[in-house]
């Protein structure tokens, strides 16, 4: 299909989608298929360029049908592909409301969409080095104590009052809809010279606590592209 990833992933684009009205999205299926405003793309396993939105408009669009964020392939979790954790892609994508106007925020805030990052969270691929007290690097933490929140920073958990910045779970987008939170892509390359064949993952990602608790996400990277046709190939990106 055309939107299966056939090469590298581009790592620095971005989508802007400014003054455009969406019309008539509705909750019953088009040729066997539902449609969405936005979504992520569920054949790229490696990464999905943060989408912003401004100036929206929505004509006859349910609510259900402003989004879904497919989680990534569970089958993915192979030597050959993933390894032994989620490739990234699907589980990062973000789509950032600047003005509230696609999400519905109240009196213009700023709102985003982002996905189950914490799904099949293991706790066990916390990074080694996390383990350990900054005031005491002899003492190795507890890992559960690290580990408050899972996933990406969502503010009050499973909260959206339309006041406090937080999220809440939409199950219809498989996704959190987030309101006061400025949420951004990080990205973190390996500029080494053995970066497609050295994996550093995982990688950890932790917040500290800004009156609503801290939260960690965990980052594996993007999937093995190796090819042979006698044996396989590491080739990280």
């Amino acid at each position: 299909p055309w939107h299966k990833v056939k090469s590298y992933l581009a790592i620095a684009g971005q989508v802007n989608v400014t003054s455009v009205t969406f019309a008539r999205f509705k909750s019953h299926q088009t040729c066997q298929h539902s449609s969405f405003v936005v979504g992520n793309n569920k054949l790229s396993p490696d990464a999905m360029h943060p989408n912003y939105f401004k100036d929206t408009g929505l004509l006859e669009v349910d609510a259900t049908r402003i989004t879904h964020l497919w989680p990534p392939n569970p089958a993915w979790i192979v030597q050959e592909d993933c390894v032994d954790m989620d490739c990234d892609g699907p589980k990062h994508s973000l789509i950032n409301d600047i003005d509230g106007l696609l999400v519905g925020t109240t009196s213009g805030k700023r709102g985003s969409i982002i996905p189950e990052a914490e799904i099949r969270f293991d706790i066990s691929r916390l990074p080694e080095a996390m383990r350990y007290s900054d005031r005491d690097p002899t003492t190795r933490l507890n890992a559960n104590d690290i580990v408050e929140h899972r996933g990406i920073a969502r503010g009050k958990p499973r909260s959206f009052d339309g006041v406090s910045p937080g999220c809440e779970w939409v199950a219809s987008w498989n996704a959190y809809k987030c309101s006061g939170l400025n949420h951004q892509m990080l990205i973190i390359e390996s500029m080494d010279a053995d970066s497609e064949t050295r994996r550093v993952s995982p990688i950890a990602v932790h917040g500290g606590d800004t009156g609503f608790g801290s939260y960690t996400d965990l980052m594996n990277g993007p999937m093995d592209h190796g090819i042979s046709l006698a044996h396989h190939i590491v080739a990280f990106l």
